[in-house]
């Protein structure tokens, strides 16, 4: 049933008058008709022209005569990212990448990792099966072009769970099968 269907919608004057106090049926505006809804958009109207304006005023050239102390910068709108992360905030999380290669080897043979990695050491960690427990088997210094070449001898058989870790916390990980 849609609101002209409805028995005020089809009320005369004089039930309007007597119900609602008015012959006139009542609209409801967007806009609050109270004191306080009236009072609140021009308040808001300065406060948005005052940002505005110590915003302007904080971004004169360094040094303006005018305006010295409120030549300021905001932290979101500056250039250079700082080195350390902000009081509060966490450092980025490191990167952890597929371990590319192949999926099947031979026991008794030796693995070669190549690549490049930042500047420090590179870990290689082992451990077979379900095992929780990580064995590091090597640790291979960068070379200053920032490539290393890292450099395991498969023993045991079963599927070897590879981590490579690098200077900078990120890590490479994956599997291989020693038949």
């Amino acid at each position: 049933m849609g609101w002209r269907d409805r028995d005020y919608a089809r009320w005369t004057d004089d039930e309007r008058r007597r119900f609602l106090g008015t012959s006139t049926p009542r609209r409801v505006s967007a806009s609050a008709d109270t004191e306080r809804g009236s009072l609140l958009v021009p308040r808001a109207g300065v406060a948005v022209l005052a940002s505005a304006a110590l915003f302007a005023a904080g971004h004169l050239p360094k040094g303006h005569p005018l305006i010295p102390a409120l030549n300021f910068k905001l932290p979101a709108l500056q250039r250079d990212a700082p080195s350390t992360p902000p009081a509060g905030h966490s450092a980025p999380r490191p990167q952890i990448r597929p371990l590319r290669g192949p999926k099947t080897a031979q026991a008794g043979f030796a693995l070669t990792f190549r690549g490049t990695a930042p500047a420090g050491t590179v870990e290689v960690d082992a451990t077979y099966g379900r095992r929780p427990r990580w064995v590091q088997l090597t640790a291979v210094p960068v070379r200053p072009d920032g490539t290393y070449e890292a450099q395991i001898r498969l023993t045991q058989r079963g599927l070897l769970h590879l981590r490579l870790l690098y200077a900078d916390g990120s890590r490479s990980t994956g599997s291989i099968r020693v038949r």
